[in-house]
């Protein structure tokens, strides 16, 4: 049953969050943590404690309008467009990152105010060619620059001196998975979670591997962690695999990939083998990191190890999966921020 306010009219979604917030407000609890509980600025909480104070609840209830209820113009529709496109939340003092429809609301009301509903706002949002998206998240340490120089001047010399020496390029990476990792939802009765049964231990495998953009990959599961002697011992694997060929192999800058001991090894092999990093805090440069993905979410993360060697085995099968369908690896290479591989 809906809420009604004080008159026993039905309330707006923005009106009873006013109430409720109100109510907190006046049990004690102070402007921040209301802002927080509702994921709020800070600014509208703050308004909400000046109305209590001032007139009690009463002050929070929507005022009739003689009128009717304002609307937006197609110019208050843009600049909510603008506010989107231009911004996050956090700009305009929400803890959220993230844009919905409650908070849009929000901000209507603080900037133009205006009490909108929140379907009304996802009604409006659609017809600004907006929708509910899963955003990319980016490292606030990033140096825009260097990926800008990556792709822009790097790897494509890069590039072109494996084309001119024949080598195969590979951009490689490594990942681990418990056995209690989970991902997926299932159909079950309404009102009874189903329980899939699964190992209770906290086995780990670490897996590690090189795509190409040909839809080749190469890969090693081992059930310890990645040191330089571990990921020295795939490049050769590698190596081995290019059936003479030259391999340069693209990575991120951990340190198994940066040590001395890499280092050295690459010298060791006179230009047959040549090893480049990737900018700092940018897996979305790294098509291999889409691997991890399927083989971790979509994969494993669906099934129930029952062990340790269970989860080995599913994880040397996810990656052998991978390996009998290429197709899969070279449509990785195809998203958009990838693009710049093959361009």
């Amino acid at each position: 049953m809906r809420e009604t306010d004080g008159r026993g009219l039905p309330q707006s979604d923005q009106e009873r969050d006013r109430m409720r917030a109100g109510r907190l407000l006046l049990a004690g609890r102070s402007a921040e943590d209301v802002a927080k509980i509702f994921g709020r600025s800070r600014a509208w909480a703050f308004e909400v404690q000046r109305k209590v104070r001032a007139g009690g609840l009463e002050a929070l209830v929507a005022k009739p309008r003689p009128e009717g209820p304002k609307k937006l113009d197609d110019r208050a529709r843009q600049e909510v467009f603008r506010m989107i496109r231009d911004h996050t939340p956090q700009d305009f003092g929400f803890d959220s990152a993230l844009w919905t429809r409650a908070i849009v609301a929000d901000l209507v009301f603080e900037q133009m105010g205006i009490d909108v509903s929140l379907p009304t706002v996802g009604k409006i949002l659609r017809d600004l060619g907006l929708s509910p998206q899963r955003p990319i998240h980016r490292a606030i340490e990033q140096n825009p620059e260097a990926v800008t120089r990556w792709r822009e001047e790097e790897f494509p010399k890069i590039r072109s001196e494996a084309l001119r020496e024949d080598a195969e390029l590979c951009f490689g990476d490594e990942a681990s998975i418990r056995s209690d990792y989970h991902s997926g939802t299932t159909w079950a009765p309404v009102g009874q979670t189903p329980i899939i049964k699964s190992t209770g231990g906290k086995a780990t495998v670490t897996m590690l591997s090189a795509i190409t953009a040909q839809g080749r990959i190469d890969f090693d599961v081992r059930t310890g962690t990645v040191n330089s002697e571990v990921f020295i011992e795939f490049c050769k694997k590698l190596l081995a695999n290019a059936a003479g060929r030259k391999v340069y192999l693209i990575v991120d800058g951990a340190s198994s990939h940066t040590s001395k001991m890499t280092k050295k090894w690459v010298e060791s092999t006179e230009g047959r083998f040549k090893l480049f990093i990737l900018p700092s805090y940018s897996p979305e440069l790294n098509p291999d990191e889409l691997v991890w993905k399927n083989v971790k979410h979509d994969q494993i993360g669906k099934s129930a190890p029952k062990n340790a060697a269970d989860l080995y085995s599913k994880a040397i099968g996810a990656l052998e999966n991978l390996r009998q369908f290429p197709e899969i690896v070279r449509a990785f290479f195809r998203k958009p921020n990838l693009a710049y591989i093959t361009q």
